[in-house]
């Protein structure tokens, strides 16, 4: 069934031509995820077509080239698909396929493929290689149109260098109003102590430290729980560092008799689609990853994004949290669990954002100093439910009013640390509440570590400067037990979550 575009997709698409009439050929159509940037892309292939023009359409994944051209089938188009292993059909006017395999065939000389007019390229912000740039330098003449929920490079930088313009016709809170996404509720059960942890080449942590922090903290184990009070029967994507860490999150799941599965870089296709349709049909509760899931993916019945790897990058902490901002039939909102505090860092993820192109602008030291200038409200977390807000002092989740502290203090800091959670940095209330959440952590990590009592009470004093008994957390062992086994210690424990 064709759809017709929305009036700010055509506005996009007009812009567009506005900046190629100005004598402009490489242009990027920015909008969120789920917006449809796809439709206006087939928009301009169709309006190519009836000029008897050919074009192109570019992705970087077979999947997304299999899925975009039963899209462009759906509208109408005349379609043909550039995929090893399922042949050609260069008869048609609008051409989809990998980048892979049209490199591939090219230097083979498998295929001649005609003189394009136009070329879409799909998640753009990614197509910035050298193989990209040869590719489409195949055909100079040709109009480049790159789509992309997220237009920076890696550190954030714009994408000057690669695009003459930039088209956004529309903000996230355009697309609340026309029920084009769902607003999103956050909740921040836990934020991780990233002190120390060292950086990669693209200013982004570590991937090899940052799996090691995060499981060292003993996430893995409060993930189930919080699940169960927050999204309990909502279909759900959750985001480890890397495999070894989304694959400890999905046993977990498993262990708690919620039924998980992991998709990574080596899952097969085929299996990719079961998946998904086990999760739509309820087979399955959650889907852990690392990167996998992060772009390109037509999942708009999940309703919960589990974000459990800690990010300086806005652009990943989007394409994360984005995946479930779609709307859907029946679906009213999504549910971030925020373990990796992304949320208090980068803000909200349906916040209005103004992209810069120029290559000298960087998003993310942009979203910093209007933090800092008050440009944008940050988010505050609720000490009775663990609710992400900004706007008001009153929890929405909850209804607890919030008494600002003698000394305000920022509950996220944007260098080095996410949040440097200590007793002496927060108002009481919130102090007691964090004391208290962070005793189960203690707990819970000397159990499943085979250690004594004495290792939770060493944890917890390196966090908050005191030991358990003063904090006057509970349960407390008595006498002499601490150097007991935790297991035996607090054989009648039961983790509480509230």
């Amino acid at each position: 069934m064709r759809l017709e575009p929305f009036p700010y997709q055509i506005d996009g698409i007009e812009c567009l031509r506005d900046g190629f009439r100005a004598g402009h050929n490489r242009g990027l159509l920015v909008m969120l995820m789920g917006a449809g940037k796809s439709i206006a892309a087939l928009e301009l292939m169709r309006s190519c077509a009836e000029k008897n023009n050919p074009s192109l359409f570019l992705c970087d994944r077979r999947m997304l080239a299999t899925q975009i051209v039963e899209v462009a089938r759906a509208q109408e188009l005349p379609s043909g698909l550039l995929l090893s292993g399922r042949g050609h059909d260069l008869d048609e006017l609008c051409q989809f396929g990998s980048k892979q395999t049209i490199v591939s065939w090219l230097k083979k000389g498998v295929v001649k493929l005609p003189d394009f007019k136009l070329i879409i390229i799909d998640e753009a912000h990614r197509a910035i290689s050298e193989e990209w740039g040869a590719l489409t330098g195949r055909w100079p003449k040709a109009r480049i149109v790159g789509l992309t929920a997220t237009p920076c490079l890696g550190n954030g930088n714009g994408m000057g260098a690669y695009y003459d313009f930039l088209v956004q016709p529309i903000k996230p809170s355009g697309l609340r109003t026309l029920d084009r996404i769902v607003p999103t509720r956050a909740f921040a059960p836990h934020v991780p102590d990233l002190n120390g942890v060292k950086k990669g080449k693209d200013g982004d942590y570590s991937l090899k430290a940052l799996a090691q922090r995060m499981t060292r903290e003993n996430l893995i184990g409060d993930i189930p729980g919080w699940w169960k009070k927050l999204a309990c029967g909502r279909p759900s994507i959750y985001f480890g560092c890397d495999v070894g860490h989304a694959l400890a999150i999905r046993d977990e799941f498993r262990a708690d008799g919620i039924p998980a599965e992991l998709i990574c870089d080596e899952t097969p296709d085929d299996e990719r689609t079961d998946i998904r349709r086990r999760l739509q049909n309820g087979e399955i509760s959650v889907v852990a990853n690392c990167d996998v899931l992060c772009e390109g993916i037509d999942w708009p019945f999940v309703s919960c994004i589990g974000l459990v790897r800690p990010t300086k990058r806005l652009r990943r902490y989007l394409q994360m949290a984005g995946r479930g901002m779609r709307a859907h039939d029946g679906k009213t909102d999504c549910v971030i669990i925020d373990h990796a505090g992304c949320v208090l860092y980068h803000g909200f993820p349906d916040t209005d954002r103004d992209w810069p192109l120029s290559a000298d602008d960087n998003v993310d030291e942009a979203a910093e100093k209007k933090q800092k200038d008050g440009q944008e409200p940050a988010a505050m977390q609720c000490a009775k439910c663990s609710a992400l807000f900004s706007g008001s002092r009153t929890c929405p989740e909850c209804g607890h009013v919030h008494t600002p502290p003698k000394k305000p203090k920022e509950y996220g800091g944007r260098n080095g640390t996410l949040i440097e959670v200590t007793g002496g940095d927060l108002p009481p209330e919130v102090s007691t509440v964090l004391m208290q959440r962070f005793w189960g952590v203690c707990i819970g990590t000397a159990i499943k570590r085979n250690r004594n009592a004495a290792m939770a009470a060493a944890m917890f004093r390196s966090k908050f400067g005191m030991p358990p008994w003063e904090a006057k957390v509970k349960p407390l062992p008595e006498g002499g037990a601490w150097k007991n086994a935790a297991r035996d210690v607090f054989a009648g424990y039961v983790r509480s979550y509230a």
